[in-house]
């Protein structure tokens, strides 16, 4: 599996997590979301989407270190990281940008492996 495929199918598995109303919440958060001088993911392209059609969108405008990075922001603002312990990323130790790098490099040490 690609790292690319293992990302989404981690993303999936947290927004799978979430119930309708908190979808509908984390969507309004990606829409508002300006990362790196992206634009917003339009409101209209979000609705009536399922949870895996928002992980191809995020990946797709944000790729996958971006998506990442984002879904734990939304996450945290949306104060459900604790869903982020429940669901340790093995498979995105492949991580390489800022934010996404702490957070796989503390489910690295929790797990006693190393960046190579």
């Amino acid at each position: 599996m690609t790292a690319h495929k293992q990302i989404g199918k981690v993303l999936k598995d947290y927004l799978e997590e979430l119930n309708d109303d908190m979808l509908k919440e984390f969507k309004w958060y990606l829409s508002q979301n300006e990362q790196g001088g992206s634009r917003p993911i339009l409101t209209a392209q979000l609705e009536n989407v399922s949870r895996v059609e928002t992980v191809d969108k995020l990946v797709q405008v944000y790729g996958g270190d971006g998506a990442v990075v984002i879904t734990v922001d939304i996450l945290y603002r949306m104060n459900t990281s604790f869903m982020l312990l429940r669901f340790p990323p093995r498979n995105l130790w492949l991580c390489s940008s800022d934010a996404s790098f702490l957070f796989c490099s503390h489910n690295r040490q929790k797990h006693g492996t190393s960046r190579r």
